[in-house]
């Protein structure tokens, strides 16, 4: 049996511990063994990987520059077997390109956001990561990107996520109802980490713009929940860390996404899936999605832009009908199906190697 390890900095909820989850649950039913291996922060997600038949590994690190980080994740891989190392962001991509490079590892980085080149520094790593990994991103517009500032042709592997069924209209009532939701009212949703780039305070502003009949319901925590809930007014719903949100989005009529920075969200896409009409920012690759049908962008930092567009999703017409046309964006164009089998691809060319 294979064994694939994913290093990744946190065991938080997010899209890179949820694409972690769905790559490691595909590649048991192929016969691949999975290690997600964190190293900045224990969290949540963590029981939700081992719940799911996924072995999990923290090695705690103090803040700053970890020089012997490489060295006993290097030990951890050689004891466990690892035949392939597969890095998610900056930080981990030194420590884990390092730490293969000793092994001699096939090592594969994902990059999800072009936002994280902030500095100098990092675009300087990011120009070397071809000469250390294979790199793939997940977006054709962080590709264009690397391509311009690092001169690389990346490969392409768009984020997927599954179709899950209808639920039925008796299941829906019952979940807004244990959020106090009437059926009358028009529910808001947003799933994420509640910090700065996620652009949630513009859409708690943007709620001020809305009529009485309008609720926003936040999944997700962390730092800037005390920001958020100083701003809400009682028409917002805080319903922290959730496991099951795929039993929560069909609670909802509208789904928002008002980030700063993204590269291709998998919460945009899971809310498409259910059939939910989306307003998301312009950034990363949520216009290039949108304009396939289901949703409207506009720019970030624009709670009065973000009211106008929400206050349309009062006619329950236009939500059922662009919710049609975002679960069909998914399902021809963000499966999960395919992401698996591209990734599958990936690492048997590697392995070959």
């Amino acid at each position: 049996m294979r064994t694939i390890a994913h290093l990744i900095q946190y065991f938080e909820v997010g899209g890179i511990e949820r694409l972690v989850l769905s790559l490691g649950k595909a590649a048991q039913d192929h016969g691949v063994r999975t290690i997600a291996i964190a190293y900045s922060g224990e969290g949540p997600f963590r029981s939700i990987l081992d719940d799911a038949g996924i072995e999990t590994l923290f090695l705690p690190s103090p803040p700053g520059i970890q020089m012997r980080l490489p060295f006993r994740l290097a030990a951890e891989l050689r004891a466990r077997r690892v035949d392939l190392l597969q890095t998610h962001h900056v930080g981990p991509f030194i420590y884990g390109g390092v730490a293969a490079r000793l092994l001699g590892l096939p090592h594969l980085h994902i990059e999800h956001s072009r936002e994280l080149y902030d500095t100098r520094r990092r675009r300087a790593i990011g120009r070397l990561m071809p000469r250390a990994a294979h790199v793939v991103v997940v977006s054709e517009e962080l590709a264009r990107y690397r391509t311009l500032a690092f001169g690389d042709v990346p490969e392409v592997i768009p984020n997927g996520v599954p179709l899950p069924p209808p639920t039925s209209s008796d299941r829906r009532r019952e979940i807004r109802a244990s959020f106090g939701v009437g059926q009358d009212e028009v529910l808001i949703g947003a799933v994420g980490r509640l910090s700065p780039e996620k652009g949630h305070i513009d859409l708690v502003h943007a709620l001020t713009h809305l009529p009485p009949t309008f609720r926003l319901l936040l999944v997700g925590d962390g730092t800037e929940r005390a920001v958020l809930e100083a701003a809400s007014d009682g028409r917002v719903i805080f319903a922290g860390f959730r496991s099951d949100i795929d039993a929560l989005l069909p609670a909802m009529d509208v789904f928002a996404m008002p980030s700063r920075r993204e590269g291709l969200p998998l919460a945009l896409l899971e809310a498409m899936a259910h059939g939910l009409p989306v307003v998301g920012s312009a950034v990363g690759e949520i216009p290039a999605v949108l304009a396939l049908g289901g949703g409207t962008v506009v720019p970030p930092h624009s709670p009065v832009a973000l009211a106008e567009h929400l206050s349309r999703y009062v006619d329950e017409a236009l939500r059922v009908q662009n919710g049609v046309s975002a679960r069909r964006v998914v399902e021809t164009n963000y499966s999960s199906e395919a992401m698996v089998s591209r990734y599958l691809r990936c690492w048997e060319g590697l392995l070959a190697k």
